[in-house]
């Protein structure tokens, strides 16, 4: 998937792979992310937007803290803050007691970004 100036791609629970190009298309830089997992919700991200003047914030969903031994598996939402090299500035885990799934990302004029997600 390329959006934004980026490329996305994994499979089934991997890391994704993103790759930041110029607007030539040549590759700026190209990182996995292992923090984010792929395909836990088809259809549903990771997504990748430019969120300040020198970084964007990936977002998607990875396996969530168990609340109790008995808990089932379940999936948090994600959001990484990228440096302009692809280096993660920071790392924050959301999510409750039931999965979290993205379900819309958009970069806000300030600089930063606007998250929408979903329990199920």
């Amino acid at each position: 998937m390329l959006a934004d100036g980026y490329a996305i791609g994994g499979a089934n629970l991997d890391a994704p792979l993103v790759v930041r190009l110029d607007s030539a298309g040549t590759v700026r830089w190209a990182r996995q992310y292992p923090q984010i997992a792929v395909g836990a919700f088809p259809g549903y991200g990771p997504v990748v937007v430019d969120a300040a003047p020198d970084g964007s914030l990936l977002v998607g969903t990875s396996i969530g803290t168990p609340v109790a031994e008995s808990d089932v598996l379940r999936y948090d939402l994600r959001l990484l803050a990228l440096a302009a090299d692809g280096l993660v500035s920071w790392d924050r885990q959301l999510g409750g007691l039931q999965s979290d799934v993205l379900t819309s990302l958009e970069a806000t004029p300030d600089g930063g970004a606007l998250v929408a997600a979903t329990s199920a």
